[in-house]
């Protein structure tokens, strides 16, 4: 329940890059217009490893996913399905 990482260095890292804008500070890769990840709201972001690794943060579903050795070309498949498995929540009424 404590702030580990101000509110500040959050928004520098999910700024676009001027050089090139799905890269974000430290690392952050962006889903700038959804053209990376379709399946995933803009507002998704990951971090890529070597190998592919990969850490995927969806703070509109309160997810995260680790994958490891994953091929790069088959991430955009992975979020789709990953977000085909999440349960719709129930009907307002």
């Amino acid at each position: 329940e404590r702030q580990l990482v101000q509110p500040e260095w959050i928004a520098m890292a999910r700024a676009p890059g001027t050089d090139n804008r799905e890269y974000g500070h430290a690392n952050w890769f962006l889903n700038t217009g959804r053209e990376a990840l379709p399946e995933a709201p803009e507002s998704a972001v990951r971090f890529v490893g070597n190998g592919t690794n990969l850490v995927y943060v969806d703070r509109e579903h309160d997810l995260v996913a680790v994958v490891r050795w994953i091929a790069g070309s088959a991430v955009p498949e992975f979020v789709r399905r990953l977000h085909g498995s999440l349960t719709p929540p129930p009907a307002a009424k």
